[in-house]
């Protein structure tokens, strides 16, 4: 009896500025039409002459209305009422009336239940926006009557039926004399452990998840409200937002991913999900095709009503000739066009970030990309086949590490020059990373916690029990490059002089050639990287330094800032302490070394070593 609720046409309709909604032909359109004519004729309190709702906001949240009153249906086999769209996900740009259509529809909500004594949530992650909502909704009761007083002389319905308890931030529909005495009640909650766990609403709505992303206890809160609407086969779940000015993180990207899942038809569930972003081709384009002001009617369906174009293109102007470019055009892109952050550039931050993004190479990624969307193993196996192939294409290899304490990661580089005719400057590096914490980190890091958790399940990070862990895998991948003959004589490995001692041992004990200054190299620090990195950001700039595209390193490069150091510069952390950028170092370790042209041990044929790499 589950409904389909892809819409694996989307790109087409949004191109096409038709609807996103999926086909729903069992919606009940009486009850449709009921909750539509109660969402229409509440008003906007903040827009002046408080428009109702039916002027002021487009069909495309209409059919969003629709969708939520109509999904509940009679199953013939047993009588009983259910409701076939469980959770609706919607991803829309900034200034479309999100917050205040969410309101909105929790009001025509509250108005339109049958049912006694239920609560209805309407939750926000900071006070702030929780005090948004609240004024919004309370907003509504009081346009309304201002409205029917100048209109008729006589106090507002909503007034009469509804008891505004301001202090409590409780709505209380008090019943009228069709349906007396409900009591039914929509609450506004600010997102915390305390505050949600143990209510059994009949239903929530939750505005801009995407800030709950580097909340550690997201998953599990928003597993206890599911829990506690299990039984309750009436109850849903709406979560709004727009895109993070950062990465997105955590729960934000687990929800992203299920939304886009069951869109693309690759996946069943009972979540509709509406999102009003540009296809890949348009968002993340080498051009930057989204620049084009032809293109942002797209992903703002309300414009002309809440969103001007003219004010979009005031704010887009404002990023292009602000100081920090780069970093105010990817903020105005995320929050006015849902584009999603990979690299978030900060002011002060590497130059060679800047162009990371582009330098990814999809092929490093097709066995990742079908090893599925939640299995680790096959993740971290699609990964290591990626370090298979560069060792199968590259002509030479150099490593680099970078590890710091028990709260840092460990990371671990390796780069490969291409065969080609070109001279040795002139051709590509392919590169290739990893990285390692000790689990204590999720606890002592928890506003990064739930990144990490995102780069394990990506097959980017292991997370490890023992501190020896890391030095054995790190060990075994150096000498699977030794094994295939694709470390150079001299100057294979370079290392941070500080926190790898156990790999250098480890390496010893397997027989590898430690002695120092030989093949393993301790490279200087600081101010002394700054050949590597301007090596590095120049070769990023040529797209001649090419990479998986894996999120961890996307974030790693986000992090890196620039210092001034005499006439050279260093890369430091963005933020102290939180912002890990061992990777990045490890990458200009390696970088060092591949600059000095070195050359293989003895070339190996490809097909010696395709299946090399099974560590």
């Amino acid at each position: 009896m589950a409904w389909d609720l892809s819409r694996v046409d989307w790109q087409e309709r949004i191109r096409t500025g038709r609807s996103l909604m999926p086909d729903l032909p069992l919606l009940d359109h009486d009850e449709a039409d009921r909750g539509v004519a109660i969402f229409d004729k509440l008003r906007i309190p903040d827009i002046p002459g408080r428009p109702l709702f039916k002027e002021a906001i487009g069909d495309w949240f209409r059919d969003i209305v629709r969708a939520h009153f109509g999904c509940v249906v009679t199953d013939p086999a047993d009588g009983i009422q259910r409701r076939m769209i469980r959770e609706i996900g919607l991803l829309i740009a900034k200034k479309n009336n999100k917050t205040t259509g969410g309101a909105g529809l929790m009001m025509a909500t509250l108005l339109a239940n049958r049912r006694p004594r239920g609560e209805f949530l309407l939750v926000a992650p900071t006070q702030d926006i929780a005090e948004l909502a609240y004024g919004q909704a309370e907003g509504m009761i009081e346009a309304d009557d201002i409205m029917s007083r100048e209109e008729t002389g006589q106090e507002g319905y909503l007034k009469q039926v509804l008891h505004v308890q301001s202090h409590k931030k409780h709505i209380t529909f008090r019943g009228t004399r069709q349906r007396p005495g409900t009591q039914t009640k929509l609450r506004i909650k600010t997102f915390s452990e305390e505050i949600l766990t143990g209510p059994r609403p009949l239903g929530v709505l939750i505005d801009e998840v995407h800030l709950l992303g580097k909340d550690p206890k997201a998953g599990t809160i928003i597993g206890q409200l599911r829990g506690g609407m299990v039984n309750n086969l009436l109850a849903f779940i709406i979560m709004l937002t727009t895109q993070s000015t950062e990465q997105p993180a955590g729960l934000f990207v687990e929800e992203l991913t299920k939304w886009r899942a069951i869109r693309d038809g690759d996946r069943t569930g009972a979540t509709m999900s509406i999102m009003y972003e540009f296809p890949d081709e348009i968002a993340h384009s080498k051009e930057g095709i989204w620049k084009d002001p032809k293109y942002w009617p797209w992903v703002n369906p309300n414009l002309g009503r809440s969103v001007w174009p003219e004010l979009l293109l005031q704010l887009y102007d404002e990023a292009r000739q602000a100081i920090n470019a780069e970093g105010k055009l990817k903020e105005f892109a995320s929050q006015h066009l849902n584009i999603q952050i990979g690299v978030t550039i900060r002011s002060g931050g590497w130059k060679g970030a800047k162009h990371w993004e582009k330098n990814a190479d999809a092929t490093l990624a097709k066995a990742w990309a079908a090893s599925g969307e939640a299995d680790r193993t096959a993740r971290k196996q699609a990964r290591l086949a990626e370090f298979a192939d560069l060792l199968a294409t590259c002509e030479v290899v150099t490593a680099g590490l970078d590890g710091g304490g028990l709260d840092d990661l460990f990371g671990l580089v390796v780069l490969g020059r291409e065969v080609g005719p070109e001279p040795l400057e002139k051709r590509r590096w392919r590169l290739w990373a990893h990285a390692w914490c000790q689990r204590t980190v999720l606890a002592e890091r928890q506003d990064i916690a739930p990144r990490l958790l995102d780069f394990e399940r990506a097959g980017d990070l292991t997370i490890v029990d023992d501190p020896g862990d890391d030095t054995m895998e790190i060990a075994d991948l150096m000498i699977a490059i030794e094994q295939a003959g694709k470390f150079p004589e001299k100057a294979a490995i370079g290392v941070d002089q500080v926190g790898t001692g156990e790999v250098i041992e480890e390496l010893g004990r397997r027989e590898f050639d430690i002695t120092p200054g030989l093949r393993v190299i301790g490279i200087p620090q600081g101010w002394k990287l700054n050949g590597a990195i301007i090596t590095a950001e120049r070769r990023l700039a040529g797209g001649r330094l090419r990479h998986n595209g894996s999120a961890m390193m996307d974030w790693v490069m986000g992090n890196c800032r620039i210092e001034q150091r005499g006439c050279a510069v260093t890369i430091t952390k963005a933020i102290s302490g939180t912002a890990k950028i061992d990777p990045a170092i490890a990458m200009l370790d390696a970088t060092i070394l591949m600059s000095l042209n070195p050359e293989a041990v003895s070339p190996v044929s490809i097909y010696e070593t395709r299946a090399l790499m099974m560590v």
